[in-house]
């Protein structure tokens, strides 16, 4: 297993640790968080903003702040705006691609996991191609390859990114709220399809070579 495949698997893993972890810690200290951020429109817009600040800078990731939305204003209203913080930022990276390209581009994410993503181009001007690469690889890294590799218009893009995302951002929302128990569960089965992604994925790689 090449070195960026297990660093990725890595990443994950901390990802899902942090999020159940914060869904443990956060409902026992919510008067915290309540005194700290409060359950007004300037709390939400504090969320969205920092949402979209983790888009644009790729590696940072924003999922670990999901069961504090969902504890402080309930999944439904954290899952909507889950949406529109990702959206935004995802909409805000493929601006960035498609107006100043590599230059700029390459100092926001590793150039290198463009150039792999490059090779999904094919789907960047499909608009249902989008929605299935979106809810495959929901990593805004995806944004700015999109922004560098396709001819999509701004509205096609934003709508497929919106179809994309949506049903994750609800998933993560509701899964804050959920008991501790059942996380693990979820992270057990997290950890089976990742490993059961990467044996197909080399065995399609290694039949591939072979023909």
């Amino acid at each position: 297993m090449k070195k960026e495949t297990i660093n990725s698997i890595i990443s994950l893993f901390i990802i899902i640790i942090l999020f159940i972890f914060l869904s443990f810690y956060i409902p026992t200290n919510l008067s915290i968080f309540i005194r700290l951020i409060g359950s007004s429109v300037l709390g939400m817009t504090i969320y969205v903003l920092l949402l979209i600040v983790e888009s644009v800078i790729a590696p940072i990731s924003g999922v670990p702040l999901v069961p504090l939305a969902s504890n402080l204003w309930g999944w439904k209203i954290a899952g909507f705006l889950t949406v529109i913080g990702w959206l935004i930022g995802a909409i805000f990276c493929f601006l960035i691609a498609r107006r100043f390209g590599v230059p700029i581009v390459k100092r926001l994410v590793p150039i290198e996991k463009l150039n792999k993503l490059e090779k999904h181009s094919n789907n960047y001007n499909l608009f249902w191609g989008i929605v299935f690469l979106r809810i495959a690889i929901p990593s805004d890294i995806l944004s700015y390859a999109i922004g560098l590799f396709s001819n999509i218009d701004l509205k096609k893009y934003s709508v497929a990114t919106l179809i994309g995302f949506a049903p994750l951002a609800f998933i993560v929302a509701y899964a804050g709220t959920m008991p501790i128990v059942y996380q693990i569960i979820l992270l057990i089965i997290a950890i089976v399809l990742i490993i059961i992604g990467v044996f197909i994925a080399k065995r399609y790689k290694k039949n591939k070579n072979r023909i």
